[in-house]
């Protein structure tokens, strides 16, 4: 049995740093499949597409966009689908939602270059986990994607035109007696609820609450306090606290409080007039009665650097009145960085 030529070899390299995978795995399985077979299985029209679409996927996803240009001169479906994030995941939908493209600056062009060449925006899961490509936009932080992918002309939904804050499309997908019109859903409203919290959507946060969304007992959409402390938007927080959210409910994914949260993002903010706003929710969220953990800032050297930043900060350490003491009384707790 003959073994790969080098060239096989370099090419399981590059398959394995462009898909995250063991070098040693891929170059493993590249060594214990006969040279003639994997000629065979690369030349197949059906498996030198699916290679083409997988490295696309790859490329649109880490912002590569020179690579993703000349794998759709080459041919590549511009389509393609991937079974990430509950599968339907489109070349479009990664781009958009994909963080590294972002940072690259390239996520705008990449999504001009596959528009350009047919892309679809109209695929129900395009982002994954069920999401739209302009819905999961914004459940991934990408505001800007989602606002150029809508002057292209993608079709909004309840969820994506309540994160734009479009209360006309909102109001439109209820029916006179307030039920919801097909084909939006329980689960996507509440969805819409969260994400206009998050994106500081007052009007669109005011007339959910007026449907009958109940911020105190649903636990569909308890994230929404979090998401609006994270968000640092202040008049949805009052709305939120006077509607009776727990001003004290811990986020169910990493279990912080909103008065810690506010305090990390007030931390780690390097934008003056983000810090601002941040004095401001922290004053809200006390005036509502939120209170710190001590013991929370003794658990790990991030909390610690809150802690730190927190009392070297008088401001700040007024704005918390008497909850300053969960930082200002533990020093001894907390180790010398000098």
């Amino acid at each position: 049995m003959s073994r790969p030529p080098a060239l096989l070899l370099a090419s399981a390299a590059v398959v394995a740093a462009a898909a995250l995978l063991p070098l040693g795995f891929v170059a493993g399985v590249t060594l214990r499949t006969p040279a003639a077979l994997i000629a065979e299985l690369l030349f197949r029209r059906r498996v030198g597409e699916l290679l083409a679409n997988t490295a696309l996927l790859l490329a649109v996803r880490n912002g590569s966009l020179e690579t993703a240009r000349i794998l759709l001169d080459a041919g590549a479906d511009v389509n393609a689908e991937s079974d990430a994030y509950s599968g339907g995941s489109t070349t479009l939908g990664l781009t958009a939602t994909s963080i590294h493209p972002e940072r690259a600056g390239v996520q705008i062009p990449l999504l001009e270059l596959l528009l350009d060449r047919g892309s679809r925006m109209d695929q129900p899961s395009a982002a994954g986990n069920w999401h739209s490509v302009v819905a999961g936009c914004f459940a991934n932080g990408q505001p800007g994607a989602a606002r150029y992918l809508v002057g292209r002309g993608a079709p909004l939904d309840l969820e994506s035109a309540a994160a734009l804050g479009d209360l006309a499309f909102v109001q439109s997908c209820f029916d006179e007696q307030g039920g919801l019109k097909p084909p939006a859903t329980e689960r996507q409203m509440k969805s819409a609820f969260v994400y206009a919290c998050g994106y500081g959507r007052e009007p669109v946060v005011r007339y959910f609450l007026q449907r009958g969304i109940d911020v105190r007992t649903d636990p569909d959409v308890r994230s929404s306090l979090p998401w609006a402390v994270y968000g640092g938007r202040v008049e949805v927080i009052r709305l939120l606290l006077e509607a009776g959210a727990d001003v004290n409910l811990r986020h169910a994914q990493d279990q912080v409080a909103p008065l810690e949260a506010a305090l990390g993002a007030w931390a780690w903010s390097d934008d003056d007039a983000d810090r601002e706003t941040y004095y401001e929710v922290v004053r809200v969220l006390v005036a509502h009665g939120a209170t710190l953990d001590t013991n929370r800032f003794k658990q790990d050297d991030r909390r610690q650097e809150i802690a730190e930043k927190v009392r070297a900060d008088s401001r700040m350490l007024a704005t918390l009145g008497n909850q300053s003491d969960a930082v200002a009384d533990k020093r001894e707790n907390l180790p010398d960085r000098s």
